[in-house]
């Protein structure tokens, strides 16, 4: 690792100083600027943070990079592991000048000194990264693959304890999961637990967020509302507009999860994953919300260079050639003049993320997809288009389609996903606001929403001290769905959310649980 990052640095160092020099053709033919790289944060699993940081590993005593918890070594099945437990009170936090001297003591000594095992490459990139702050407890690796993982897999896989799901529990959680509805931000389909040893992050990310409802009725007690104030705390953590309020919520929350792991799961459970919770409320105040510094960009742009070699001779040369390729495709294109309509096509479709669809209608960054139908508005969505844009003459024959992609969703009108397994229909257009979309329109050159507010209410679970827990999830009966809804229209620009879908026929209700778009 040290071989490999003292090249790294020096060209960080060399882009913080120099930076790159680049033509802004926009601003005229000599117009050059220079850009300046610098590295505040650095998203890594573990064991690649402790070998950058040259830290001990968090199996060893004081295994934690971010404070100074010597840890605990207990018995656990076979063998032995390091635990992390928690009193009540954090350990003294970690700083770049005492790692620093740690570091030096440590290669004076020869020993390693409160985890420091010697200096790092990456302390010559101070001021501007700090080797200590700068490093942050990895979303993906953290709570998915880590906490989130470790739990659920006690539920599934044990048996005998208060936290264990009987057969006949486990039957019903993966009814709840194959009848889930996800929209399309959810690149994944979530499989039942018979292949949980096999569930990617995206998998657990999707989990996570709607286990109030899957765990509702089958979890046991307490063991499910203990798990409440970890997937509240994290959903705080994860919002879009988070307050100071909502940080302090959140820490709070994890820190009562974790006074309660001994209790509920035992003392060998009280992983380092676990103990990485209460350092997130400091991570997401100083570098914003978890997915904002998560791997999974990272890990997808891994998965896409996989797919540019063919073959099992000179791997890195075949990745190498078809990236460059791919890169300069859209340069080459743009310094020739092709004027034939098939080439453009082909070359489009090779540069498309996604598969392209043959039919579509861009309107205002709007893509409309496939064939529209055209018929006059009936009264009420008439009335609801009035409403939103004010008592301005407008035609009354507009042009409908059934689904759409803007900013980077995708929206369908509800009797179109029925056919499908993805459901992008409801939408929030404040906080716990929920529309289901029926139609989408074109009105004179814009395009326009017209559907229904659901008449949902909150879930709510209440635990003493803390107060309502996953209150942003919602839920309406069958017998008020039955209720005639007020029809209104938006523009897509309104919509702020989307929801996954959970018709739970057992209890005749229907769950909304909102995912963050931004996220993905």
């Amino acid at each position: 690792m040290h071989d490999f990052l003292i090249p790294f640095v020096e060209e960080l160092k060399k882009l913080q100083k120099e930076g790159i020099k680049w033509k802004d053709i926009k601003h005229g033919k000599d117009s050059v600027k220079t850009t300046k790289v610098f590295t505040l944060t650095c998203s890594r699993d573990a064991p690649a943070r402790f070998a950058m940081q040259n830290f001990k590993q968090f199996n060893r005593k004081f295994g934690c990079g971010f404070c100074e918890q010597e840890g605990l070594r207990v018995a656990k099945g076979k063998g032995h592991c390091r635990i992390y437990p928690f009193n009540g009170q954090v350990a003294a936090k970690r700083t770049f000048e005492n790692c620093v001297r740690n570091a030096e003591e440590a290669l004076a000594t020869d020993k390693s000194v409160k985890g420091v095992k010697g200096t790092s490459v990456l302390k010559n990139l101070d001021p501007n990264f700090n080797m200590v702050d700068g490093f942050i407890p990895e979303y993906m690796h953290c709570v998915l693959l880590g906490v989130t993982r470790q739990l659920v897999c006690l539920f599934v896989e044990s048996s005998g304890s208060l936290y264990s799901l009987r057969a006949k529990d486990i039957r019903r959680l993966d009814i709840r999961i194959r009848d889930l509805k996800l929209p399309h931000e959810a690149t994944r389909k979530l499989r039942t637990t018979k292949d949980i040893s096999f569930w990617k992050a995206s998998e657990w990310r999707i989990f996570l967020l709607t286990s109030p409802v899957l765990l509702k009725h089958i979890l046991n007690h307490t063991v499910y509302k203990h798990w409440l104030l970890f997937v509240h705390g994290i959903t705080l953590l994860l919002g879009t507009n988070i307050s100071r309020d909502d940080i302090a919520k959140a820490e709070d929350c994890l820190k009562r999860f974790l006074s309660g792991v001994k209790d509920i799961y035992g003392i060998a459970e009280q992983s380092y994953n676990i103990h990485l919770l209460l350092h997130l409320s400091a991570t997401v105040k100083a570098w914003g919300p978890l997915w904002a510094n998560s791997c999974f960009v990272f890990e997808d742009a891994l998965g896409k260079l996989k797919t540019l070699h063919h073959g099992t001779k000179a791997v890195p040369m075949q990745i190498t050639s078809a990236y460059t390729s791919k890169s300069l495709l859209g340069v080459l294109v743009s310094k020739q003049e092709i004027r034939n309509h098939q080439i453009l096509k082909f070359i489009e479709e090779m540069q498309a993320k996604h598969a392209v669809t043959k039919k579509v209608t861009n309107i205002n960054g709007c893509m409309l997809y496939g064939k529209p139908t055209y018929r006059n508005l009936l009264r009420t969505e008439e009335k609801a288009i009035l409403k939103l844009l004010g008592d301005q003459l407008i035609s009354t024959r507009v042009q409908f389609y059934n689904r759409m992609c803007y900013s980077g969703h995708i929206f369908s009108c509800k009797d179109y996903c029925s056919k499908f397994i993805h459901a992008d229909y409801a939408v929030s257009l404040s906080i716990r606001n929920c529309v289901e979309i029926h139609r989408i329109i074109v009105l004179n050159g814009e395009v326009y929403f017209i559907g229904e507010n659901i008449p949902a209410t909150k879930f709510l679970m209440c635990y003493p001290q803390v107060g309502s827990l996953c209150s942003n999830i919602l839920s309406i009966s069958d017998d008020d769905a039955q209720c005639k809804s007020k029809t209104i229209a938006f523009k897509p620009l309104d919509v702020i959310n989307k929801y996954v879908i959970l018709p739970m026929t057992e209890k005749s209700v229907t769950y909304f649980i909102p995912i963050n778009v931004a996220e993905y």
